[in-house]
Order: structure tokens, then sequence, then C-alpha cells
């Protein structure tokens, strides 16, 4: 929404560049830039906006030909779409940041103001895909993203491509016999189904990405010492299972961004081990002491392992802990608790962003939470606390109805598995 947000102001700015050079006399001549003379701003309007804003600036010797002019806010590139001498028309860029406006011209002669402009952050919830009936059921259905429905997606991963692999299985259910691991291509447009669960992967749980994004880790949940976890490749265009450990009660994994360590959680005991994918050894990291779900997430350096917690009957309370991780000896320090049993109300996935902040899928809650490691603060993200339902817009009056996945983008973006819902939401915070 809020790209379409920005074409329009865009495609507004074009309208009223080309209002205004139509309406001009047609016998009056532009001069063109004269590199003889120096290149003079005085303003620019308006002095605050976000992405797609229409920023004009007013000086001197600018020429006409917008080829020759480069316009930066704050150091990033700005869209040139008209200029009349005393005048260019520039769209804000995305991200651009508040700092001053600097004009260019033929990329050797260049002015900088000494005011500011103020960029505002634009937030936002929409749905990349999903439908349901008319009572609100979702269903299995491949093909573009317009058209493909989900059936409880539960859990996400996603690559540098912008490619999502989504678990689905219903959250508020200790066993549900059908679940399936689906392929979502944003690039491409399309969802795939690439497993579903039955025989030896009859209780599938979490998935991650490997470090290369070239394999996908996959947990299974066997109680009857079955497969423990497995693998799909890229190379066999991520079928055909292939198993890595025959162990118990799997639960999540999750890999270590910068040095590839596969970490998994076991139920019992809250079990968290090490495994090597080289030689199939595994080694305990911690245990919480009881037999709860474990969920798993590193941060984006690498540096600390982040895990929440449901807990209680019906899982009705939840904690959410950190430990700081040792690449070179494999282990983690004691877990920290960071929130405990008053705030979180089944929590789940798990993910970091690139400035280090966590978001944590507050499942029973319907809330996307988000802690700050700076300031120790955590406060809701995204939805109503307490407010089940489906509605997109600003991320505070947005809603969900038992989230419990959620992944970050290369860029940025926030995607969250709307379990009840049957949906893939995004939320855009540039």
């Amino acid at each position: 929404m809020w790209l379409r947000r920005g074409l329009k102001r865009a495609l507004s700015a074009i309208f009223i560049f080309t209002l205004l050079w139509s309406c001009s006399d047609e016998n009056v001549v532009i001069p063109e830039y004269d590199p003889n003379k120096p290149v003079e701003i005085s303003s620019f309007v308006p002095d605050s906006g976000g992405v797609g804003t229409q920023l004009v600036v007013i000086g001197e010797n600018f020429g006409s030909d917008t080829s020759l002019i480069s316009v930066y806010v704050n150091g990033n590139e700005a869209k040139v779409i008209g200029v009349n001498d005393t005048r260019v028309y520039a769209v804000v860029p995305v991200r651009a940041g508040t700092g001053n406006v600097k004009v260019v011209m033929n990329h050797a002669d260049s002015v900088i103001t000494d005011k500011a402009f103020n960029y505002k952050l634009q937030q936002n919830v929409l749905t990349v895909a999903g439908m349901t009936d008319e009572n609100g059921n979702g269903d299995r259905v491949d093909g573009n993203l317009e058209n493909a429905k989900f059936k409880f997606p539960y859990y996400l991963d996603i690559d540098d491509d912008n490619n999502i692999f989504m678990l689905e299985r219903k959250a508020n259910k200790s066993w549900e016999s059908d679940q399936a691991i689906r392929y979502v291509s944003l690039s491409e447009g399309q969802v795939s189904t690439k497993l579903t669960s039955g025989g030896a992967m009859g209780n599938l749980r979490p998935i991650a990405y490997s470090m290369t994004q070239d394999t996908l880790w996959c947990t299974n949940d066997s109680w009857n010492a079955g497969v423990d976890l497995f693998t799909l490749t890229r190379s066999q265009g991520w079928f055909d299972p292939t198993e890595r450990l025959h162990a118990r009660t799997g639960n999540c994994v999750a890999v270590n961004p910068v040095d590839g360590s596969v970490v998994s959680s076991h139920y019992l005991k809250s079990m968290v081990k090490w495994f090597n994918p080289n030689t199939g050894e595994e080694k305990d990291l911690l245990t919480l002491g009881e037999n709860y779900v474990v969920y798993l997430a590193f941060s984006k350096d690498g540096e600390y392992l982040y895990m929440t917690v449901p807990e209680g009957y019906q899982a009705e309370r939840g904690k959410f802990y950190r430990a700081k991780w040792n690449s070179e000896e494999k282990t983690v320090s004691d877990p920290e608790l960071i929130v405990s049993l008053d705030y979180l109300k089944n929590p789940r996935q798990i993910a970091t962003d690139y400035e280090g902040n966590v978001y944590v899928c507050d499942t029973g809650n319907h809330t996307i939470e988000i802690w700050n490691p700076k300031t120790r603060e955590i406060r809701t993200f995204a939805g109503i606390r307490g407010e089940a339902g489906y509605q997109d817009g600003l991320p505070l009056e947005s809603k969900f109805n038992a989230p419990s996945g959620i992944c970050v983008g290369k860029d940025g973006a926030i995607y969250v598995a709307d379990n009840e819902n049957h949906r893939i939401r995004k939320i855009v915070v540039e």
C-alpha cells in the first residue's frame, strides 16, 4: 500500500510539472545549464515527508536537461522528473532518512542546503497472499499469489531472493495430522507444495534455511524414535527429504547466519542441542528443566540465541530467553530471562532484524511484540492485544488471528504467518 501511495505521489508530481510546463509561454526559452555560473539553492518544499514525496528544489542555473541533474536526500539519490532552470522536481526515495538536500550538475558542480529534509517513516500492514471461503476456512491450493490458498500458516523462513518456506499446521493444537511445507516465491509470484505430512514425517515442526540457503533444515516431532531432523535441498527442487538425525521429540531448528551452526530443541526437558551435520554428532547445550516446546532464533550477527517457551495449561503463559553463543566452542551461556510469564501468552516464532531488534509472535494475544536489546523494553509492534481479527492498515490498528510465524526479509520487510486467518501478512517499516 505504501508503494501505491508513493507511486500516486510520483504521478501527481509528474502531472503538476507537466501542467506548469504546458501553461508556460511557448515562446519562453529556458536557459541551458551554464558551467561558468554557480548553481544556487534558495529553498525546497515541502520540508518533510516520506517515500514518494514530491520535492521541489528552488534555485538558479539548473538548465533544462534532466540527464545533467542529480538530486540527493541525506545522500540517497532521488528520481529527477523535471527541471525548468529555477525548479527541479524530484521524488524522495525509500528509506532516505533525514538530512540535507544536494543538487549535482553534470557530475561536477554541486550545492547542498543548510536545512535538512525531515524524512518520516511509513508503516503499514498488508496481505501478501491467502484466501478463505465464506466461513473463513483455509485450504491448500497452489498457483499464483492471487489465487493460492493456505491452511494454517505456522512458521516461516525467507532467503535473500524473497523465497519463503512455510510450515502449515494449526497453532492451537498439539497434534494436527494435516501438515505441509509450502514454497512461496514472491519474486515469481508462485506458491507450491513441497512436502505433506505422513509416514516417518508425520508431525512436521519448524524449518530453517542453511547459511548458504541451498538447504532447508526441518524438524519432526517423533515420539517413537523416528526422524527428528531432515533436509530438503535446492539441487533436488526441494523434494526428496533426507534423514539427518534419528531421535525423539524434535521441536524446532535454527541455523546461525554467521558460522552455519545447526541448533535444535526437543520437548523432553526442553533440551536445546547442537548438531554437527558432517558427523551426525549431537551435544547438549542447555535445558530449561520442563517438558515444553522451545522456539529458537539467532541474531543476525550470530552472537545470540533467542528462545521462546510457551508454558502452563494450554500454553496460556510464556517466557522469552537469550543466551550468548560461542561460535568456536559451539556452546551457549546460561539463558537470561528477558520477559516473564505475565506478559506473553503462548509465544511462538522469533525473528531478528539487522538493527538487533527481536520480534516475537505472541500467538495468544494476537500481536507481534518487539524487544529492543539496547533499551531492554518490549512493546506491541503490530496488532491489538487480546483482539483477534483480520484488518490491514497501520500496525497498531491492524488485527491478526493467532499469528505464529515471522521472518524478516533482506529489505527489512517483515512477514507474518497469520495462522487462523490462513494468510501471509507483510509489515512494511521503511
